[in-house]
């Protein structure tokens, strides 16, 4: 963001230059209501790397872009980690669901050996009466 700040800040320097080098006011306000859009975004860029400047009122653009080359590394380095994990995670979650669907057919079994266990010892009691 502050590299596109600084970029509408140098593109728009020369159109705030012209408007505050008209004397007349008429003129002006004409000149600034057909650039409203422009101006508008020239103040909010320079307010914004004037928040980032340090006390001298100078910011760095080679720092910034130095950070930035920096953090796209640190991302790229832990994005790979990421995939290494995500992989194991997969991985781990086949697992889970063979581990889940194989204790879901033994209690399967096992529910209908005690079905069939009832209906054998039922089968049973009703023939001895």
């Amino acid at each position: 963001n502050l590299l596109r700040y600084e970029e509408n800040y140098r593109k728009l320097k020369p159109l705030f230059d012209q408007m505050n080098a008209m004397k007349w006011k008429g003129k002006r306000n004409q000149f600034y209501e057909e650039h409203k859009q422009e101006i508008n975004l020239f103040y909010v860029s320079r307010r914004k790397l004037k928040e980032q400047a340090d006390a001298d009122g100078r910011y760095s653009v080679a720092a910034w872009k130095q950070e930035i080359a920096k953090l796209e590394h640190q991302r790229h380095a832990e994005y790979e980690k990421y995939k290494e994990i995500n992989e194991n995670f997969q991985h781990l979650l086949k697992v889970k669901y063979w581990v889940d669907t194989a204790i879901h057919q033994q209690e399967e079994e096992q529910r209908r050996a005690t079905e069939q266990n009832r209906a054998f010892q039922v089968q049973r009691i009703s023939e001895a009466r």
